[in-house]
């Protein structure tokens, strides 16, 4: 049985020689301006306007990539946040999340005065308090004097 011949390891390829002149031929400048030539043709190909077609399918083409604003992007984000706001809605309705918020619920006692949330609630509040201790000392200074004190 012959084996098969190697890959790449033939003496007597006719192409081998071709590629050697070719490689000959562009030297020095000529081969610098030959690769700033590819080089200047790559950037114009790629800076042409394209059309909002050819955007859409190159968008489509790069999988796992993110993308920006394309549309398989901003499917993605919603799908994502849709899932998220699922998820934390049977979290936030569980039965351990409402032990969890009745541990650190404080029962007050229906004496207890709670205190305004806002800065005028709480200027407001101060100011009726201190009415109402200017109200008491003027009514015991009242019954003092009335009762001869």
């Amino acid at each position: 049985m012959d084996s098969p011949p190697a890959i790449g390891l033939d003496t007597e390829d006719a192409g081998d020689d071709s590629d050697e002149e070719s490689l000959k031929e562009l030297e020095g400048n000529e081969l610098f301006r030959s690769l700033e030539a590819a080089t200047k043709s790559a950037y114009a190909e790629l800076m042409k306007l394209k059309t909002k077609q050819q955007w859409k399918q190159g968008e489509s083409e790069l999988k796992g990539v993110y993308t920006g604003r394309a549309a398989q992007t901003l499917d993605d984000h919603r799908l994502k946040a849709n899932a998220k706001a699922a998820t934390d809605a049977v979290i936030r309705n569980s039965y351990e999340a409402e032990r969890f918020r009745s541990f650190f619920k404080r029962n007050r006692s229906s004496t207890e005065e709670t205190l305004p949330s806002s800065p005028k609630k709480c200027a407001r509040v101060a100011a009726a308090t201190a009415l109402q201790a200017s109200d008491t000392v003027f009514a015991r200074i009242q019954i003092l004097i009335n009762s001869g004190l």
